[in-house]
């Protein structure tokens, strides 16, 4: 049997207040968790110090971690301007420290949307973080009883999750809904 190369993806979750990572390794289509986690910063910190605590946190994640062959995002949509400020310094955080290792992220086709992760790995398009986290244990084969540091990690592992599944590698959680023929209706 001959066996494929192993591809190493980054997922992210990123945020100001606690940005989560996973690493997973897809070897024979089968992923791998490799590690996954968040970073804490301190509220009471400058927004500056804590974007380049950020950045160090990366930094070192792929020092360790790499080759790191694609990465994937989370996409982030704010509607209130100060929120969608400060998550996008943590992007640009990330990416600082990411292009140090010569790894580029302005691609759109390596974001996921909320919506798409929690229909693909949560099984329905409303789902809540436990039943993504419980998504992520399925894929992953990970024990049902296997707790991860934080719903930042799970949902990082889900975007990561969640582009394989688009890319047709791994089958989707999704729960299909009954077809509106098989819909029963109500006679008056």
């Amino acid at each position: 049997m001959n066996s494929q190369p192993s591809v190493r993806y980054l997922g992210l979750d990123l945020s100001l207040g606690s940005p989560g990572y996973a690493v997973i390794d897809l070897i024979d289509n089968i992923p791998h968790l490799v590690t996954a986690g968040n970073f804490k910063t301190k509220p009471k910190h400058s927004l500056a110090l804590r974007y380049a605590d950020i950045e160090d946190q990366f930094t070192s994640l792929v020092d360790t971690y790499k080759p790191i062959h694609e990465i994937v995002r989370e996409q982030f949509v704010s509607r209130i301007p100060d929120t969608q400020r400060r998550v996008f310094g943590a992007w640009a955080s990330a990416d600082r420290a990411l292009g140090r290792h010569g790894y580029i992220t302005e691609k759109q086709e390596h974001e996921v949307s909320p919506s798409k992760l929690k229909s693909k790995v949560g099984g329905h398009g409303k789902a809540e973080k436990d039943e993504v986290a419980a998504g992520v244990r399925r894929l992953l084969r990970l024990p049902d009883d296997y707790l991860f540091s934080s719903s930042d990690a799970s949902d990082a592992c889900a975007v990561v999750l969640t582009h394989l599944i688009e890319k047709g590698v791994l089958p989707s959680c999704q729960t299909s809904s009954p077809s509106r023929s098989s819909r029963r209706v109500r006679s008056k």
